[in-house]
């Protein structure tokens, strides 16, 4: 199993080789990779954007560790380079099931659920119905950690989520669990006001837990 960050540069993704660390000790930081000439080169004859990865964020209400899936939304983006928003829908949960934690990829997680994201319909009126694929997994597992140094140094430098010491760190997993993605931050209302937390136990806090993105996912 391999743990690994998102880095934005122009769009860049990877792992690290070692064994996942959510202590940020071991190399989990994401290595530059070469952009597609030709991709490039087609967008800028045509003077359209091509989508290169996206972003997860959204609301999830929790009662006894369990996802209350008719309350619980979440916002899909597809960007583009630069991290231009080119579509974002909000999809609603099918089903969400509490994972044991004998089942965690990580003993250090609080939370592990696996999630059954409705696409839009095809009748709605949303960009996932021809422009773009709709890129959420069937299904996507998520979770609920501890903050990991490479979060935190980069939502530290994003002055619209202000103090994050109080958050925890948003998890997931596109592979059934072989590879777990950092890829932002999670919190109650009283967490994101610095009220309380980080949530060090559990069970974890009933209520709506917001989730914010730092990094995407490549496409």
């Amino acid at each position: 199993m391999r743990l690994c960050a998102v880095l934005w540069l122009t769009i860049v993704a990877g792992c690290s080789s070692s064994k996942a660390d959510l202590s940020g000790n071991e190399e989990d930081a994401a290595l530059p990779a070469e952009a597609d000439d030709a991709d490039a080169e087609l967008s800028h004859d045509t003077g359209e954007v091509p989508p290169v990865a996206w972003e997860l964020a959204g609301k999830v209400v929790l009662d006894a560790d369990l996802i209350v899936e008719a309350e619980s939304t979440l916002t899909i983006r597809v960007l583009g380079e630069d991290r231009i928003v080119l579509c974002e829908a909000e999809s609603t949960i099918e089903t969400a099931t509490a994972m044991a934690p004998s089942q965690f990829p990580e003993e250090e997680l609080l939370g592990w659920w696996r999630l059954f994201v409705e696409a839009p319909a095809a009748d709605a009126d949303s960009c996932f119905s021809g422009s773009y694929d709709f890129p959420v997994p069937v299904p996507m597992l998520i979770g609920v950690g501890p903050m990991h140094p490479e979060i935190a140094a980069a939502a530290g430098a994003d002055i619209e989520l202000g103090d994050i010491s109080s958050l925890n760190g948003a998890y997931a997993s596109m592979d059934g669990g072989e590879t777990l993605w950092v890829f932002g931050v999670v919190g109650t209302e009283s967490a994101f006001d610095g009220l309380e937390g980080p949530q060090e136990g559990t069970p974890l806090t009933d209520g709506a837990w917001t989730i914010e993105p730092v990094y995407p996912f490549p496409l």
